[in-house]
C-alpha cells in the first residue's frame, strides 16, 4: 500500500450533530423566555373603572369630575378612546328614576363602554 501523502488526503467533514443540538438548544432557550420578556414590556397597571356617579337632582360627576349631562357622552368617548378595555361603575343615588339610570346607560353604550356596572346602594 502506497502511503498517500497527508497534504493530498481529503479533509473529513466536520461533525454536524453538536452544531445542530445547539441551534436546537438555542431555539428551545429563546422560546422558554419569550412570555417573560412579552410580560415585562406590557407590565403597566391596569387602570380601574371609570366611576360615573349620579346625584338624585340629576348632576353628574365622572371620576370626581363634574359633568354637564350634553358634555357626559363627549367625555365618556374620550375616556374610551384613552383606555378601551376600561369598564364604567355607575353609581347611582337612592331614589334615582330608572327611567334616567336607563338613559345614562345608554349613554354609556354609545360612547362605546361594553362593560358598565351599577353600583349597590349601601343599606340603611
Amino acid at each position: 500500500m502506497s502511503a498517500i501523502p497527508r497534504h493530498l488526503q481529503p479533509i473529513p467533514e466536520p461533525p454536524v450533530t453538536p452544531a445542530l443540538h445547539l441551534c436546537f438548544s438555542l431555539i428551545v432557550c429563546f422560546l422558554l423566555a419569550l412570555p417573560f420578556l412579552l410580560q415585562a414590556r406590557d407590565s403597566r397597571p391596569a387602570p380601574g373603572p371609570a366611576t360615573l356617579a349620579i346625584a338624585a337632582d340629576l348632576s353628574l360627576t365622572l371620576d370626581g369630575t363634574p359633568v354637564t349631562r350634553p358634555g357626559l357622552q363627549p367625555n365618556l368617548k374620550s375616556l374610551h378612546e384613552k383606555h378601551p378595555d376600561r369598564s364604567l361603575l355607575v353609581r347611582p343615588a337612592p331614589g334615582l328614576a330608572e327611567e334616567d339610570l336607563l338613559e345614562f346607560l345608554s349613554l354609556a353604550r354609545g360612547a362605546g363602554f361594553t362593560r358598565v356596572a351599577i353600583a349597590p346602594r349601601p343599606q340603611t
